[in-house]
């Protein structure tokens, strides 16, 4: 019997196993076919930020030679494809990158896009390790780079929490990155480690906060740290993300959470870190440099404002690129569906501190850019600023407090995963047939993928990719959110058994007097342990406790 137990183990490690290694093989897939499916130069400012990744912060001891242009702003030289690879095709979505082709490979160019404090300059010293002699392929590896670090922060994150917590997670995400915030972890953009590290900062306070065990508490507070030194080390409003991030997590669980005191370390930290991060650099997003100045008085903007925040919402997207890159009215629309159908299923049930925590988190990404816009009487409307992106690491907040426990547990049923699945993978690989497209042949050329003009010189053709990565996307998928009931505990609501009842028998018996007595026998009930929600107790997947 105890062999018998044994093999059953073993092979029970051994589906975990095989489950976790095709989990991170298909996601890493994921992230390298959108590695791929863009041209270099493609993200939002990627001429600014490549020139400050090649000439970091402080420019005068980056080792790069500087300049004054021809109006006398200051600037360094960089490679000529640095600065001028995307001018040829951004903000014309007709033009496809076959247009990069006319640019120089070699020499140096001047230019004046490059950071002189406006960001945190952790992000671009750590990339300034991958520039080498050839700029394509530099750009490759910092993309993968970028990838691999999405991939195993989260691998760790999801490591250290319960089943069922990596479900929530799973949802929360899936539906916040797909298509524009998997455009910008697989870029160079900053961006990418703002949304990296939101995503991972607040599995990684879950599972921190309910964490008993030394190892547990470890590796919760270090995946605590590293997510906020990834956020707050890349944008400015990472690092207020990252605080409010901490706020919220620390309302859901409460402040018995911290009875711990073990605990407290990393949050301190890493709230210390965000803020130092934050008073140290300049605007790094949040500030009036573009937009369309609105003629007209304060009260209207903020009216007309309020009247395009649905819009501006959906554009959490869309609007891959340079702004150039629409998704379909299919994904938009179905992603930002799917996203509020689970914020509406979150809020069926509700305590105080989770209404308290869910207005912190949906005010701060309808409030931010409506105050940012006001500031400098601009409308949303005006597509190119704010941008939705801003606030795009908030919404994985958002949804994964939604999804938390209130009064009672969050169940999503499992039609409505399967049609969240179905909707989510048809999505996911049209933003990715939109997205190669829109370089290789230019918006208008059809849904055929045989008119390339433009893409690598080695590697798999668009369709292999984009089918390797659909296929890819929806074995992830499949193992995050189909293999186990995705519901939603609260820290309190242990999987603990119920206690046995004892079942007191009198007997009566007659004594050696002639009398009686009366003997009690306790019997054991065979009361069925069951979860607090009534589901099945056992846990949904390994984790550290």
């Amino acid at each position: 019997m105890d062999k018998k137990i044994a093999l059953i183990s073993f092979l029970s490690n051994r589906k975990d196993g095989f489950t976790a290694v095709l989990l991170i093989v298909a996601t890493l897939t994921v992230g390298l076919a959108w590695v791929l499916a863009s041209p270099v130069g493609s993200s939002p400012d990627e001429d600014y930020h490549m020139g400050s990744i090649w000439c970091p912060p402080p420019v005068e001891s980056s080792g790069c030679r500087t300049g004054v242009d021809a109006e006398g702003a200051s600037g360094v030289y960089v490679p000529a494809l640095v600065r001028d690879a995307s001018k040829c095709y951004a903000f014309h979505a007709e033009i496809s990158a076959a247009c990069m082709s006319g640019i120089p490979s070699d020499g140096l160019v001047l230019t004046t896009r490059v950071d002189h404090g406006e960001y945190p300059p952790y992000y671009y010293r750590f990339m300034h390790i991958f520039v080498g002699p050839d700029v394509t392929r530099s750009i490759l590896v910092m993309r993968v780079v970028n990838v691999v670090l999405a991939v195993a922060a989260s691998s760790v994150a999801l490591l250290i929490s319960s089943g069922v917590e990596r479900r929530r997670w799973a949802a929360a995400i899936a539906l916040s990155v797909v298509p524009l915030g998997l455009f910008l972890i697989a870029s160079v953009n900053p961006s990418s480690w703002a949304v990296t590290g939101i995503a991972v900062l607040v599995l990684a306070m879950d599972a921190l906060l309910k964490a008993s065990k030394r190892l547990a508490l470890s590796v919760a507070s270090l995946t605590v740290m590293g997510g906020a030194v990834m956020a707050a080390g890349a944008r400015v409003d990472g690092a207020l993300y990252v605080i409010l991030t901490l706020v919220v997590m620390s309302i859901v669980h409460g402040v018995r959470s911290y009875s711990v005191r073990s605990r407290i370390l990393a949050p301190v930290l890493a709230a210390a870190f965000a803020g130092w991060s934050f008073l140290n650099a300049g605007s790094g997003g949040f500030s009036v440099t573009s937009g369309v100045a609105a003629s007209e008085s304060p009260f209207n903007v903020l009216y007309r404002n309020i009247l395009e925040l649905p819009n501006f919402l959906l554009r959490l997207y869309s609007d891959l690129g340079w702004l150039d890159t629409s998704m379909p009215p299919l994904v938009r629309v179905t992603m930002g569906f799917l996203a509020a159908t689970m914020v509406m299923i979150g809020i069926t049930q509700l305590n105080l501190r989770k209404s308290v925590a869910l207005l912190i988190a949906g005010g701060a990404i309808v409030m931010l850019p409506l105050i940012v816009a006001q500031r400098g009487l601009v409308l949303l409307s005006a597509v190119d600023y704010p941008q939705p992106r801003y606030v795009l690491p908030l919404a994985a907040v958002l949804l994964f407090v939604a999804l938390a426990p209130g009064r009672a547990s969050v169940v999503i049923a499992r039609p409505q995963r399967v049609s969240m699945y179905l909707l989510l993978v048809g999505a996911h690989s049209l933003a990715l047939l939109t997205n190669i497209r829109r370089y290789t042949s230019g918006v208008g050329g059809g849904a055929s993928l045989s008119n390339v003009q433009w893409w690598w010189p080695a590697g798999p053709g668009p369709f292999t990719l984009w089918g390797l990565a659909s296929l890819a996307f929806a074995i992830a998928a499949l193992v995050l959110l189909m293999s186990h009931d995705p519901v939603a505990v609260s820290s309190e609501a242990r999987l603990a058994p119920k206690p046995r009842r004892a079942l007191s028998t009198p007997i009566v018996l007659p004594n050696a007097r002639g009398g009686e007595a009366v003997l009690n026998i306790a019997a054991v009930s065979t009361v069925k342990d069951v979860a607090p929600d009534g589901g099945d107790p056992r846990p949904l997947g390994p984790g550290v406790a």
